[in-house]
């Protein structure tokens, strides 16, 4: 009887995990601040489960519900808190707003972050 229950609970889970799957995209950001703000508004998007941005490789990775959203989806809602994500641009104005440090498009923005990085190496 346990063989029973236990089979019949892994064929009810079975369609939610196959609705699972991880995808990558590429998003622009330089600091820990650009970090928070890139994976909040992902894990905002209906049907993302899990988000992790590297300042490193520039990349998100997410799992997400296929049957609730989708990159595009995910990649407007980053894009609309400042950071562009694939190809979909950001409103200056929204851009502009966000803080000195996480202005991705200043070569100082970089530079400061590179510094910074390697002090604390030290």
């Amino acid at each position: 009887m346990k063989k029973l229950i236990l089979l019949f609970v892994l064929l009810l889970s079975y369609p939610v995990f196959s609705q699972s799957k991880t995808v990558e995209i590429d998003v622009k950001g330089v600091c820990g601040m650009c970090k928070a703000r890139i994976e909040k508004a992902a894990l905002k998007t209906k049907g993302v489960k899990y988000a992790q941005w590297s300042p490193e490789t520039q990349k998100l990775s997410a799992i997400i519900n296929s049957k609730k959203t989708n990159i595009r989806t995910i990649a407007i809602n980053i894009s609309a808190v400042g950071h562009q994500a694939s190809e979909f641009p950001v409103d200056n104005d929204v851009y502009n707003s966000l803080p000195l440090c996480c202005q991705y498009r200043d070569p100082n923005a970089k530079k400061m972050h590179k510094m910074d990085m390697k002090k604390s190496k030290n």
